[in-house]
């Protein structure tokens, strides 16, 4: 079984004489240079921070700015609350992210220079006063914790992702390293359409409902074998979300840590949910927010909401890589159109491959779907508040692509979810929701990722079952009582409040063993 071995070097002191005070621990996070990932991690960030850990936040130039912009005054509330979190600049160069052009491929340069920035830093600052506590990277920066295994400096996963597609990776990369099972090479081979997997604490799925980075042509395949092998080497795994939501996949997760821990003879990893990650949302309309002080300004989404009736209105929004063809975006206008709910549409460009150049949305969109549902329908180009939308008491329904940042909010905003994946980790999601735990009606069952097409009647239908018939009823009770559970994990005495406790506990002993250690060597 194959094992990730980097020569380690001696520890260094830090230039520390003495053990008589413990200095508090200063953590590195290393966020992925994708703007959804950053937002986990900048909300790791304040929890750790609240927590008495001093934090570097290690992101890029480019994401650092779209921060400031979806979180005005972010840094000055740092601040002004006391958090010791100082973002660090890594330079990786322009990233090249939009209209969904090219897939896997646009990632793997950004990464790698990203993932060298870092190193190059830890390699100047691990001999130094500067050194890290721990290092805190994304599940998709295995390269960063090699570089802290290889300074001798104690490597953690954070992981925006479920627990249950932590165990899959985890489970299909022994399995096949041991000859055992082999997917086919490319996730566009017809097979996997048509041949099915149960994996731990899945519903049975299709092959094709992995994703592409599990497969051997993805560019992105080296970044997941070692995504899990690093992982496995951590002594902590961090989770966004909160046990209540998935406790069977968290016992599957644990369990299969063990088992190839015991294999390799070494430590499994412990899991901790710390989640949900972000600050929790109060349902309050625009203008009860801006006089509380939670909002300096209200988007034009919210003033929208402020007009329509409580858990009315559809809120459609795909994440920060989902880009639609010409046609589908047209159908997803006609769909709401034709459900007769109120509605708010964030869409991007449409897909460069389409043969269409657009500068806005407004100039595929049908004209006379515009003119019809002006009042009614919201259109907005690329960006809405979405936590505002969400924790808005007007939203009743969220078209979402299953990323887990939307679920996760979605949740604790009480909201349910029409479930239409996309890419990536979001059809494990999206059969875990609809199947699983029941808290998601799928908008078109059996579709496909990177080649799917939705219809408007689909859309009509989906949204008709939830608002209109006692199937639709039944799940907003289910979603109503995951929003409670959220509530608790959250709560002073609940599961992911202790878990935190225990994490920043972790870290200050690690501070305080590095100390000690220094002392005994110099004496």
């Amino acid at each position: 079984m194959e094992q990730l071995v980097i020569q380690q070097e001696t520890p260094i002191c830090n230039g520390h004489t003495g053990a008589s005070s413990t200095p508090a621990p200063r953590v590195w996070l290393v966020a992925l240079p994708f703007i959804s990932h950053v937002m986990s991690m900048t909300n790791l960030a304040r929890q750790l921070a609240s927590g008495g850990i001093s934090v570097s936040l290690f992101v890029s130039e480019d994401d650092l700015r779209r921060l400031k912009t979806a979180r005005k005054n972010l840094m000055e509330n740092w601040v002004l609350q006391g958090l010791d979190i100082q973002p660090r600049i890594l330079d990786a160069g322009p990233s090249s992210l939009a209209a969904g052009a090219g897939g896997s491929e646009r990632f793997v340069t950004l990464f790698h220079r990203f993932e060298e920035a870092f190193k190059e830093t830890l390699k100047k600052e691990a001999q130094t006063d500067s050194r890290p506590t721990c290092v805190i990277a994304d599940f998709w920066m295995p390269g960063a914790r090699e570089a802290a295994i290889k300074h001798d400096v104690p490597a953690w996963t954070f992981s925006p992702f479920s627990a249950a597609y932590l165990a899959t990776w985890v489970y299909i990369r022994h399995l096949e390293s041991n000859g055992m099972f082999k997917l086919p090479d490319t996730f566009k081979d017809k097979r996997c359409e048509q041949a099915f997997i149960s994996l731990p604490g899945f519903p049975i799925m299709r092959l094709h409902d992995l994703g592409e980075p599990l497969f051997k042509d993805d560019p992105l395949y080296s970044y997941s074998i070692r995504n899990a092998s690093t992982m496995e080497q951590c002594d902590v795994v961090l989770l966004s979300g909160f046990l209540e939501l998935e406790p069977r996949q968290t016992q599957e997760l644990n369990r299969i840590l063990k088992a190839y821990a015991l294999i390799n003879g070494r430590k499994a990893p412990e899991v901790y949910h710390v989640g949900p990650i972000f600050p929790f949302p109060s349902r309050k309309n625009g203008l009860e927010a801006v006089k509380s002080g939670a909002a300096d300004e209200v988007h034009p989404s919210i003033t929208f909401l402020d007009s329509q009736p409580a858990s009315s209105v559809i809120f459609l929004a795909f994440g920060s890589d989902v880009n639609h063809t010409v046609q589908q975006i047209q159908e997803i206008a006609y769909g709401l159109e034709n459900s007769q709910q109120p509605f708010i549409c964030v869409l991007h460009l449409p897909k460069r491959e389409s043969g269409v150049r657009a500068d806005d949305i407004f100039s595929v969109i049908p004209e006379d779907c515009l003119a019809r549902t002006k009042g009614r329908g919201l259109f907005v180009q690329s960006f809405a508040p979405q936590m505002e939308v969400l924790s808005h008491p007007s939203t009743g329904a969220f078209i979402s692509h299953c990323g887990q940042n939307s679920v996760l909010e979605a949740l604790a905003s009480g909201v349910p979810i029409l479930a239409w994946p996309c890419l990536y980790d979001q059809s494990m999601n999206c059969r875990f929701l609809v199947e699983e735990a029941q808290i998601a009606l799928e908008i078109c069952p059996g579709l496909l990722q990177g080649g799917g097409y939705v219809d408007r009647k689909q859309i009509e239908a989906s949204i008709h079952t939830l608002f209109h018939t006692k199937e639709g009823s039944a799940l907003r009770r289910r979603v109503s009582e995951m929003k409670l559970k959220a509530e608790a994990a959250k709560g002073p005495n609940g599961s992911s409040t202790k878990n935190l406790h225990a994490v920043c506990a972790k870290l200050k002993d690690l501070a305080k063993a590095h100390l000690e250690n220094c002392s005994a060597l110099i004496s």
